[in-house]
């Protein structure tokens, strides 16, 4: 962060020549990138301060008499609620994405990790097309996947990290969100069809075991 020149903090001297810049500044995205341990309080505060559409979107609505609370009561996360996150587009959708991912860390909830982490990969199209972020939207998006790589539960006790297998033709913007969330989630189908036909080659065996051991026994 800029320090203080002549008592004057330099991004508010460039909020002041341009409007807005201190919004990126003060993004959260900045501590969450930089892997800072955070708590769930913070992450909290930094819900209720997006926009009023995403507060809304995200945040269960609190009476006055609990509006001193300091933990955001979220909407239940579906599928429904991260395309409703992504539809709306730009930074702040995926700032309220990437922070719900670190949420899903925090709180030991690998489901709320994984719908937020798909609203994050179909906001990226949305934020290519912001002016000040276009040019360096691909070195933010790699900058998120290094921290938020895709988890691969094999068992409850056992998580891969799965980098992208088309990174450079993600980074150019040339999948669409769906074809990246298929070909993300191609090693879990993979894994999945494995173990199934592990489990029936398995269940074969002992059937023909059961069926050598009767054929002894009938012998004897």
């Amino acid at each position: 962060m800029p320090t203080l020149r002549n008592g004057v903090h330099p991004v508010d001297l460039a909020e002041q020549a341009c409007r807005g810049t201190a919004r990126y500044f003060h993004s959260p995205l900045k501590r969450l990138l930089r892997g800072d341990t955070v708590s769930r309080a913070w992450i909290d505060e930094q819900l209720l301060a997006l926009p009023a559409q995403l507060v809304e979107l995200l945040v269960l609505p609190l009476s006055e008499a609990c509006s001193s609370l300091p933990v955001a009561f979220l909407q239940p996360f579906d599928d429904q609620r991260a395309r409703q996150l992504a539809s709306v587009g730009g930074l702040h959708a995926l700032e309220a994405a990437v922070l719900l991912m670190k949420l899903g860390e925090v709180t030991a909830s690998p489901e709320l990790r994984r719908l937020a982490r798909e609203a994050y990969i179909r906001t990226q199209p949305s934020v290519r097309t912001e002016p000040v972020l276009s040019t360096m939207a691909d070195e933010l998006f790699a900058c998120i996947d290094d921290v938020f790589p895709r988890w691969l539960h094999l068992r409850q006790d056992l998580r891969l990290e799965v980098m992208s297998l088309n990174f450079f033709c993600k980074e150019a913007g040339l999948l669409t969100p769906d074809e990246v969330l298929a070909e993300e989630n191609l090693p879990h189908t993979i894994l999945k069809l494995a173990r199934i036909a592990v489990e029936q080659r398995v269940l074969e065996a002992c059937l023909r075991a059961g069926q050598q051991d009767r054929k002894s026994r009938a012998a004897a």
